[in-house]
């Protein structure tokens, strides 16, 4: 078993060790909108989770090579939209991965339908079986500059779609959720596990 140790290694290096360790990851499709010019960016993230429920808090972390479109109109604007990616995503949004200039919108280069949001001007990815409408609640500077910036948002909304919605809670097979790998490597859930209780539990599940 080889020893890899960080220390003098290139931070591409670790990231491709990291990305090929922490698997499966869900993958964040985020809208985000220039206060200035209303250009609308859309942007997939592979590392991103719920960070607290009451009030419910969900953290995306955004890799900072350069100021990336999502963390400043995120910031600037004050929200942003996490639209869930399925596996009928899978093109538009795996095109949207590349790094475009801020002058260059993806919904409008690749004609990716938005819908408005609720309460908040940042527009959703229409397609997406769920989209949460976030405010911002910070952002999180991790690292030196080929760091990361975690974007905390507070979920004020949840957009779903009638088929996933069951007695409160998501269909997982209805919902096809698409999973990350290394490099431009996804992967569908597959046979779902159920395991028995193990005793009781403080959060309803």
């Amino acid at each position: 078993m080889p020893l890899i140790e960080v220390e003098g290694m290139h931070h591409d290096d670790v990231y491709k060790l990291l990305v090929g360790s922490v698997v499966p990851r869900p993958i964040a499709w985020l809208t985000t909108i220039d206060p200035e010019n209303g250009r609308v960016n859309a942007a997939p993230f592979s590392c991103y989770t719920f960070c607290c429920s009451s009030p419910p808090m969900v953290g995306v972390t955004v890799g900072r090579g350069r100021v990336k479109d999502s963390t400043r109109n995120a910031r600037n604007e004050g929200s942003f939209v996490l639209n869930v990616v399925n596996e009928d995503m899978i093109e538009p949004m795996h095109l949207s991965s590349t790094d475009f200039p801020p002058e260059i919108s993806e919904p409008e280069h690749f004609n990716i339908e938005l819908a408005p949001s609720k309460f908040i001007r940042t527009p959703r990815v229409k397609a997406a079986p769920i989209s949460l409408e976030c405010k911002l609640h910070e952002i999180i500077a991790f690292g030196d500059k080929d760091g990361s910036d975690f974007i905390v948002g507070q979920v004020i909304a949840f957009h779903i779609n009638d088929d996933l919605y069951e007695n409160g809670r998501i269909n997982m097979k209805k919902l096809k959720p698409l999973a990350r790998l290394g490099g431009p490597v996804y992967a569908r859930l597959g046979e779902h596990i159920t395991m028995p209780s193990v005793g009781p539990s403080t959060t309803a599940r």
